[in-house]
């Protein structure tokens, strides 16, 4: 467990340990804790795990991360996988247990291991999940994105876990790591996102307007903002931002390293401006 890592192991010996992340939804998490004890960031360990993934990447290891619910649906795919990165041989015997305590189990087992001495393999997640109490929800904001975070670097994905369209192709790779400016927060691309309940979302209106970069110049910026202002005036946009809040985020998030680079601006009930470094 991340939370009972011994700190400052020496990094020869993390060097020479085989490791892996096993994680899991916190909406799974949360409810099944609580049942136990009132569940805390702390004993969720999921910051701890994103920290020993980085530590270990630096040190040009980095490790498979398996999902539980891809684990439950496909235990024999997922535990070969992990074994040919793990580079040891994968047996059949994983699949399977006796049922009952077993003599590693550790003191915690009559609090935690009830199911699992009443099973004998993998079972798939419910069908129909019980409902997610409400009260642990401001512990579910802070933890899910800590989860994707690990999430995204899950080799193999169900369609439980990922988009079934493939990645968007990009004309300029450069744009794979930029940032996005959306309500108040800089962001990574991966994080960019617009919320469902967003008005570009609910009723299809926004407006945009698409600015290119020659010779660190942003080529005629006070057109571009007249139209875009102008448009989101004729859609009785609210909270649109002043001229000088656009001027004053956009080297925030693209310092026009390059000679050529893209602005797109784009407004709804909320605000992004995004470029690529």
């Amino acid at each position: 467990m991340s939370k009972q890592r011994v700190l400052a192991l020496p990094e020869d010996l993390m060097k020479k340990g085989k490791h892996f992340i096993l994680i899991r939804n916190p909406l799974d998490i949360l409810p099944s804790f609580d049942k136990v004890v009132p569940p805390s960031f702390f004993e969720l360990g999921l910051a701890e795990l994103v920290s020993i993934y980085n530590e270990l990447s630096e040190m040009g290891k980095p490790p498979p991360v398996i999902d539980a619910a891809e684990l439950q649906k496909d235990p024999e795919a997922t535990l070969r996988g992990l074994c040919d990165d793990l580079e040891i041989p994968f047996q059949p015997a994983m699949l399977s247990w006796e049922a009952g305590p077993k003599p590693v189990d550790g003191l915690w087992a009559p609090w935690w291991y009830n199911n699992v001495h009443k099973s004998t393999g993998f079972k798939q997640q419910k069908k129909n999940p019980e409902p997610f109490p409400f009260s642990l929800y401001d512990l579910l904001e802070q933890s899910l994105p800590l989860y994707n975070m690990l999430r995204r670097h899950v080799k193999k994905q169900s369609s439980l876990l990922s988009s079934p369209l493939p990645p968007p192709v990009l004309p300029v790779p450069a744009n794979e790591k930029l940032l996005a400016w959306v309500g108040d927060e800089i962001v990574t691309r991966e994080s960019a996102k617009v919320s469902v309940f967003d008005s570009v979302v609910q009723g299809g209106d926004s407006v945009w307007e698409g600015l290119r970069v020659y010779k660190r110049k942003i080529f005629k910026l006070e057109e571009h903002l007249d139209r875009i202002f102008d448009s989101a005036k004729a859609l009785a946009f609210e909270n649109v931002p002043t001229r000088d809040e656009v001027s004053l985020k956009m080297p925030s998030v693209n310092p026009v390293a390059q000679t050529v680079s893209s602005f797109y601006i784009v407004m709804g009930s909320v605000f992004d401006v995004s470029g690529s470094y």
